[in-house]
This record gives C-alpha cells, structure tokens and sequence, in this order.
C-alpha cells in the first residue's frame, strides 16, 4: 500500500501536490525523551517497506502544504492502540512545545522553514489516518 500516492489529489494542469512522507516521533521536544505530548522528533521516511511497522510512541505521517498551512496525515496502520489513544484520544492533538522544522522536510515542501506552535488541533479521523491541520 503506497498511502502517499493516494493522497494525491486531482490538481489543476501545472500544478503539483507538495507532500512528504515522514516518521513522527511524539513528545515534548524539550525532554531528552520525549515524554509528553506534541512532536518531539521528524524525520524524512527513508525505507517504504517499514511504514507499517508499529513503534511506540512513533507513527508514519504525510505532510501536506496547502497555502499556508500544513496538514499531517497520521497513518493509523503505523501506530499501535496505546500510541493513537494517548496523543489522539478525545479528538484533539497536543502539541506541549512549538517545534521549528528546517531542513530536507522543509525543503520537500520548498517551505525554509515550519513551526508547529503550541496548541491543541482538532483531529479528523478516516478509515486509514488521524488529520490534523496546523497553521504556523
């Protein structure tokens, strides 16, 4: 199952969907390891054929640049029940401390830089991932 393929999106004829596929590691950023909640780590996917194996406290996810915001589909395949229920439970994500991103992710996305600021973000749920749209 490739699941950034079918997240593309018909688009306008010379237009292009800008999205990557990264690994989300959750937690406060501030602590060595990551306990609590938000993102606490974010790398570039680097090996397909893993993006299901279930880690916890990790998840796959999609970024996906839409004007100037950024909406993360969280692959539930990819997460185990305590995992979902402790950063999804109650239809919020929590994000303890804002995150700046920069670099390959960023550049994926042809952005310099994102920021994922403190808050708490609705959740949207499909059969296959957790949504949550943030604006910087």
């Amino acid at each position: 199952m490739n699941s950034q393929k079918e997240l593309e999106f018909q688009l306008p004829k010379g237009k292009r969907q800008l999205q990557v596929e990264v690994s989300i590691r959750f937690g406060n950023p501030k602590f060595g390891d990551c306990r609590n909640f938000g993102i606490c780590k974010m790398e570039l996917a680097s090996d397909r054929n893993s993006s299901l194996k279930k880690k916890q406290q990790w998840s796959r996810a999609i970024l996906k640049k839409e004007k100037e915001d950024l909406w993360i589909y969280f692959i539930k395949a990819s997460m185990d029940e305590k995992t979902s229920a402790l950063n999804f439970g109650g239809g919020f994500f929590f994000i303890e401390k804002g995150k700046k991103i920069r670099g390959e992710i960023a550049e994926e996305l042809e952005m310099e830089y994102f920021i994922f600021n403190q808050g708490k973000y609705a959740c949207m749920e499909t059969g296959e991932h957790l949504i949550v749209k943030i604006t910087s």
